[in-house]
């Protein structure tokens, strides 16, 4: 009997058991409704069944309350929160939808709540649902802003009537293979952004504007753009199976219509067009493209299309600014004459080996930097803006610079393989021109130039070069040069700062007495072994630092400023101080002037009032200071006690002079004797007319 009753039990349980899971399961046969009266479709289903229905077909009229049941029946709350529906099929097609009163959606960030309208599938309507296919009313006219947005949508009926298709509507549509645009249709602005599963999309005559419509649409690989549209702003941005397209002579917005197309292969552009502004931007499979007589601009056209080989650009194009930034492939390219903006035009084309360029081009301002293939460039007499036209050709072996260009400042830096290069008669500034042009062995500056700072830093093959009478500047000018053993400086230069800089083969160098300024100009010469620093000079802050072989200078009465201007002179023996006055130095005008000179041996002052500065200079106390007779105590009280203190004569002592120097003159020493040769010192000298001076030799 008690194993009848345990049987009866368990069978009572299974049936609630599999009673209960019949009840959950989702309904997969079509159910068909009609609602005879707006805003009662939630009395039509119960609370239990309108949870597993997945397949729905209604006619009738619906409002506001009808639509919200069918966002709950379709996995979404009035606020957008997730519920759990099944509702995957939706058939409208034999509905109306009319005016609503309450909302069927409420935004809870903008608080803006969202109602029916008559024949319009208002915002939101079916935003994030999971409806998977939809079929629309018949009598829909309008379809609103992220009506479909993000859904799991993969098919939609629109219906003939719908004229209006709103921005965003079906953006994010992931799943979204197939769509069918009605005839009414004129404006599909950024309406399918973000469909990546959309392979094919009929597009209406009659459609004038695609402005972001199918933008990263990434399974996309056909398109056909009718006669009449005029906006394709980024319509097909990151389209990334696009393989061709035409482009018809009715659109005049292209503007990174076709940016990042990785797979487009093939353009035809029809006559009409005449901008092509970022339009192929990183089409990086595209090898070939005409583009029409009436073009006028391609800024930014074909930037990054790296399997682009050859290109025509048509005469009138007036704007190839980076229009082909990043080519790679590019090897060949004629430059029509009207053209007037090629900035970074062809920056980084570094497969491109020839260049034609017409005349009346009047700037190439960065226009091929980097292009390492090219080889050969004739520049045409139009070109008035050369900055850093060239910069980082590192096969560039020639240029040849047409007359009537006046300025290639910046022009040549960093051609590493530039051996020749022919300036005009017309040039008057080579500022930076040649910097790092490692090969460049010999320059022929004319004489209209005037201006050449820092023309030739780091040339380090230089080893020879001529300075028209016309340059005044040479700051800057040779520094690096490691090559160059020797050059002439025209009488009318008056600055040098740092234009010897690293010159380490430089051994002798002639400055004109007009230069006043010296400041670095021979730091690191490590063979010079003289220097005759002309008597105007005020500057010689760090002037000959690291001047290894230098042994000796005469340092003129007008200088102020001597911050370290001998430091790391590891063979410099003696100095001159040949002003007969105080030194007029500055507050750190003896800082460090000595440091690091361990062969200092002497140091001659011609003043009787000794210098007074406030930083002693860091040489041994061995060093021998020779002084004016007469100026021990001054000196010493100066605080100059702490080196040897040596008087001479220094009465009627002329400015001292090298014994490479002395002519053919009688010598006495000092006490009246008859030398055979200069001595190092104090000589009498009597010259041929019989008149005697001193003269100090070194």
């Amino acid at each position: 009997m008690k194993k009848i009753i345990t049987l009866l039990v368990a069978y009572l349980c299974l049936s609630v058991s599999t009673h209960a899971q019949a009840q959950d399961a989702p309904i997969t046969q079509q159910i068909t409704l009609h609602v005879e009266r707006a805003g009662t479709l939630p009395l039509m289903i119960d609370d239990i069944q309108k949870y597993r229905i997945t397949n729905l077909k209604l006619s009738g009229e619906l409002n506001s309350t009808d639509i919200l049941m069918l966002r709950e029946m379709a996995g979404r709350d009035v606020e957008g929160n997730s519920v759990v529906g099944s509702l995957e099929k939706l058939d409208l097609s034999d509905a109306e939808i009319i005016e609503g009163i309450s909302p069927y959606y409420e935004d809870k960030l903008s608080g803006t709540s969202y109602t029916t309208s008559t024949w319009i599938i208002s915002p939101y309507m079916f935003y994030d649902c999971n409806l998977k296919s939809i079929k629309l009313p018949k009598t829909t006219k309008k379809i609103c802003q992220y009506a479909f947005c993000s859904l799991s949508l993969s098919e939609i009926e629109i219906p003939k009537g719908v004229t209006e298709i709103l921005e965003h509507a079906f953006e994010g549509c992931a799943s979204l293979t197939n769509v069918n645009i009605p005839e009414g249709v004129t404006d599909l602005s950024g309406t399918f952004q973000g469909c990546t599963s959309l392979t094919n999309v009929n597009i209406p005559e009659g459609v004038t504007s695609l402005d972001q419509a199918f933008n990263y649409c990434t399974s996309l690989t056909n398109v056909n753009i009718p006669e009449g549209v005029t906006d394709l702003n980024e319509a097909f941005y990151g389209c990334t199976s696009l393989t061709n397209v035409n482009i018809p002579g009715s659109v005049t917005n292209l503007y990174h219509a076709f940016k990042g197309c990785t797979s487009l292969t093939n353009v035809n552009i029809a006559k009409g067009v005449t901008s092509l502004n970022g339009t192929f931007q990183g089409c990086t499979s595209l090898t070939n493209v005409n583009i029409p007589e009436g073009v006028t601009s391609l800024d930014q056209a074909f930037n990054y299309c790296t399997s682009l080989t050859n290109v025509n650009i048509p005469e009138g194009v007036t704007d190839l600014n980076e229009a082909f930034y990043g080519c790679t492939s590019l090897t060949n390219v004629n430059i029509p004459g009207s053209v007037t903006n090629l900035y970074h035009a062809f920056k980084g084309c570094t497969s491109l080996t020839n260049v034609n360029i017409a005349k009346g081009v009047t700037s190439l301002s960065e226009a091929f930097y980097g292009c390492t293939s090219l080889t050969h460039v004739d520049i045409p007499g139009s070109v008035t803006n050369l900055f850093r036209a060239f910069r980082g050709c590192t096969s560039l072996t020639h240029v040849n610079i047409a007359e009537g260009v006046t300025d290639i400042s910046y022009a040549f830096e960093g051609c590493t393989s530039l051996t020749n290069v022919n300036i005009p008669e017309s040039m008057t500034n080579l500022s930076f021109a040649f910097i790092g042009c490692t090969s460049l062995t010999n320059v022929n500056i004319p004489e209209s130039v005037t201006d050449l700072l820092c023309t030739f830093q780091g040339c380090t093959s230089l080893t020879n070069v001529n300075i028209p009478e016309s340059v005044t500047d040479l700051q800057g000018t040779f520094q690096g040069c490691t090559s160059l053993t020797h050059v002439d400086i025209p009488e009318g230069v008056t600055k040098l700062r740092s234009t010897f800089r690293g010159c380490t083969s430089l051994t002798n160098v002639d400055i004109p007495e007009g230069v006043w300024r010296l400041e670095e100009t021979f730091q690191g010469c490590t063979s010079l072994t003289h220097v005759d620093i002309p008597e105007n000079v005020t500057d010689l802050q760090g002037t000959f630092q690291g001047c290894t072989s230098l042994t000796h200078v005469d340092i003129p009465e007008n200088v102020t400023d001597l911050q370290g201007t001998f430091q790391g002179c590891t063979s410099l023996t003696s100095v001159n101080f040949l002003s007969k006055s105080p030194l007029p130095l500055n507050m750190y005008g003896f800082k460090d002037t000595f440091k690091d000179c361990p062969n200092l041996q002497a140091i001659r002052f011609f003043s009787p009032a000794p210098p007074t500065p406030t930083v002693y200079p860091e040489i041994s106390n061995d060093v021998i200071v020779y002084i004016p007779k007469g100026s021990f105590m001054s000196y010493w009280q100066a605080q100059w006690f702490r080196y040897k203190l040596v008087e001479f004569d220094a009465t009627d002592i002329d400015t001292p002079i090298r014994t490479d120097k002395a002519g053919d003159r009688e010598h006495y020493s000092i006490d009246g004797k008859r030398l055979s040769a200069p001595q190092r010192g104090l000589n009498i000298i009597r010259e041929a007319d019989g008149t005697t001076k001193k003269i100090l030799i070194q």
